[in-house]
């Protein structure tokens, strides 16, 4: 592969694909290794013609002591020699943990920041076909779905691979051919990490039936993204057919207006609320979603990836995202008034009411005897076992039966607060006085509690 031709090729696909637009600023992530030292002269050539800003950048992963160093400055001295800003940093690696994960995560932080700081518009990693096939190799081994199966992206978000159409024997000729130098890394033949042992183990044993497994895979990758955007294209439009928000701020989904609807689409149109990427989405969430859908009663719920819960609820799903926690409080009456507190996306305020009442029919707010309230009181999550006599009622009730008489959703259940004195519910709030903290005749003080959707 003469260098000309390589030019040439990386100079149509840069193009073709808009890969990297004409007068981009690009901060190529460079470790020393033959891939990212082609990759950083390929741009180098193909600079003047796209009208390109380049930029280095390094990331020591301190991992191999002197070697580490000595990457870093080759690094260095590449940049130097090419003309080109430099940026580097060390990392301070954790001591236990998945390395290759932490490495990768802390690697990718770097480069953001640093993009930033050298105002790039884009990050180039040096990313090649042989990268692709060990990628899904690993991500089959680990029982990934297909979107798992579209591999490493071109582009995705700010930062773009270049390199992907080549392989590696392409890169490694082309520095030979150009007599570059570049280092070597020795962990790249330690056994213990898992894509060493699928680079150096497996992948050659799939090149004795096919000698080019990695373009194969390329194709395949390709098919499966087309698939994909296939697949997107329609999961749009039955969103817009099925999916509408709450006055709760719940995702709905009419499962009425689903019955046609071929499963695996179903499968993606949660997967689409729930907005997460591709990474946890495999192998058993697939599954236990595939279970839910088919088998769940109302009521059930399950954990999505991402902080997200699925409801079935009746003949709709509603889905919503897991951020709040519980927070029980003290409110002192001896300060009083007013009081203010925000939790789980409502807020709760308590303040002196005129005499005579102004009654309203807003289950938000309620007027309550203040003389008939101890000094300070409680705002808790409602418990099973919980019970109040319910206003224009003589008699105690369970507050779950209460809660399923107004059909109330477990979502909102688990979102549901009392407001207690002395151990005694005094309001279900937003929902239903407790009828011995009523307004009477003998009534001199009132107080005023309100329970607002703050809609955060």
């Amino acid at each position: 592969m003469s260098e000309e031709s390589m030019d040439k090729r990386l100079n149509k696909l840069l193009r073709d694909k808009n890969l990297i637009p004409n007068g981009s600023s690009v901060l190529m992530a460079v470790s020393g290794g033959v891939d990212s030292v082609v990759m950083a002269y390929l741009l180098c050539h193909v600079k003047v013609d796209l009208e390109l800003d380049l930029k280095v950048a390094h990331f020591n992963h301190a991992l191999r002591c002197a070697e580490s160093d000595e990457d870093e400055k080759f690094v260095e001295k590449l940049a130097e020699k090419l003309g080109l800003p430099f940026l580097s940093e060390r990392w301070d690696s954790p001591a236990e943990g998945n390395i290759e994960a932490r490495a990768r995560k802390a690697r990718y932080s770097f480069l953001k920041n640093a993009r930033r700081r050298l105002n790039c518009d884009l990050i180039a990693t040096a990313h090649h076909a042989d990268d692709q096939a060990e990628t899904i190799l690993m991500r089959l081994i680990e029982g990934s779905g297909y979107r798992g199966l579209r591999g490493i992206f071109e582009k995705s978000g700010r930062i773009v691979r270049p390199m992907l159409n080549f392989t590696k024997k392409e890169l490694q000729d082309y520095s030979t051919v150009n007599h570059l130098r570049f280092r070597v890394d020795s962990s790249n033949n330690d056994m213990k990490f898992d894509r060493n042992r699928i680079r150096n183990v497996i992948i050659p044993q799939i090149k004795k039936f096919n000698p080019s497994f990695a373009r194969t895979i390329t194709r395949t990758v390709s098919s499966l993204s087309e698939v994909s955007d296939l697949l997107d294209r329609e999961v749009s439009t039955l969103y817009a057919k099925t999916v509408s928000l709450t006055a709760d701020g719940f995702f709905q989904i009419d499962e009425r207006q689903l019955e046609e609807t071929p499963f695996l689409l179903k499968k993606e149109l949660i997967r689409s609320i729930a907005g997460g990427d591709d990474s946890p989405w495999r192998g058993s969430v697939w599954d236990q979603l595939g279970s839910f859908l088919q088998y769940s009663s109302v009521g059930n719920i399950m954990d999505l990836p991402g902080g997200y819960r699925l409801l079935k609820d009746r003949h709709r799903l509603l889905m919503k995202e897991d951020r709040y926690e519980s927070i029980p409080a003290i409110i002192p009456l001896e300060s009083f008034p007013p009081q203010a507190l925000e939790l789980e996306g409502y807020e709760f305020s308590i303040e002196n009411a005129t005499l005579p009442p102004q009654f309203s029919n807003d289950f938000a707010t309620e007027l309550v005897d203040r003389s008939l309230l101890d000094d300070s009181l409680h705002l808790r999550k409602w418990r099973e076992g919980d019970r109040m006599i319910p206003f224009g009622m003589g008699g105690r009730k369970k507050v779950s039966d209460i809660l399923i008489d107004q059909q109330v959703n477990r979502f909102k259940k688990e979102k549901q607060y009392v407001l207690t004195s002395r151990d005694e519910i005094v309001w279900l709030c937003g929902r239903r006085l407790d009828d011995r903290f009523k307004l009477t005749s003998e009534t001199s003080s009132v107080v005023r509690l309100n329970w607002r959707k703050t809609g955060r």
